[in-house]
């Protein structure tokens, strides 16, 4: 408002238009917003939607939407939790044909026999605990092959089955254990059992021949040579034992008692 001197000396005063109250909001808010937009950064994203971000000056104007990352992969967790111990225990174990060995044997196969990784010396008991009376079967079959190979592979035919002989008279006397494999593996017994070493058949025909007569032997398929001897050495050794005992048979390079 403005003040003007009227002639007379009296004041007449002029009255300037006024904006009205809700058209300078609108003008504020359009100043404030135009002020905004070329002010902000036009790489924000907010809560992860797209927003279009206006590049221009001008109010109005198309402006591009920017692409807009999407939502971050999230890992995937397997749903399977641990087994337990008792679980593990009952789920039942494929092996491959190499793995199916006697731990108590160390690699001699239950099925057909093959040559694995041989037994160790230190291993006596393998008889106990067997499962099923199949797999005790093969069990014992497998103690008399190896005694068979071990104690006489060079030995002949019937060299062979007088140890293999020795060997069941001795599982059927009550003075030593009840199964082939205790008696094999008994301390102090055979020579080969003694000695802290793995042991292997590395001759695969003689290891193949003496499995046919361990198990024409245990299935009573062929007559054994010397029916009462419980006791052999080598000839060229003399144990004490030999000079308490009858020898009842010589065959090969070894000599055979009855004890």
């Amino acid at each position: 408002m403005e003040g003007l001197s009227a002639p007379g000396g009296s004041l007449r005063v002029k009255r300037v238009p006024q904006m009205s109250g809700g058209l300078a909001l609108c003008f504020a808010t359009v100043l404030i917003g135009a002020f905004y937009l070329n002010v902000t950064p036009q790489g924000g994203v907010t809560s992860g939607a797209a927003v279009p971000m206006l590049s221009g000056s001008v109010l109005g104007e198309p402006q591009p939407v920017r692409a807009v990352e999407g939502p971050r992969p999230v890992p995937s967790t397997s749903t399977t939790s641990p087994l337990t111990l008792a679980e593990a225990q009952l789920q039942p174990q494929v092996l491959s044909p190499a793995s199916h060995t006697d731990t108590r044997l160390r690699g001699m196969e239950v099925g057909p026999w093959l040559l694995a990784q041989g037994t160790r010396s230190s291993v006596r008991e393998v008889g106990a605990s067997i499962p099923s009376r199949h797999a005790r079967r093969h069990h014992e079959l497998r103690c008399l092959a190896m005694n068979i190979y071990f104690e006489a592979r060079g030995e002949s035919r019937r060299g062979q089955l007088a140890v293999a002989s020795v060997t069941l008279n001795r599982k059927r006397s009550r003075h030593y254990p009840d199964s082939i494999c205790a008696v094999v593996w008994q301390s102090r017994q055979f020579s080969w059992t003694n000695q802290s070493v793995w042991h292997r058949p590395r001759n695969d025909r003689a290891w193949r021949f003496a499995m046919k007569l361990a198990n024409k032997v245990y299935h009573n398929k062929v007559k054994l040579p010397v029916v009462s001897a419980t006791h052999f050495h080598a000839r060229y050794v003399a144990p004490e034992w030999s000079t308490q005992m009858k020898r009842v048979a010589r065959i090969g390079k070894h000599l055979f008692y009855d004890s």
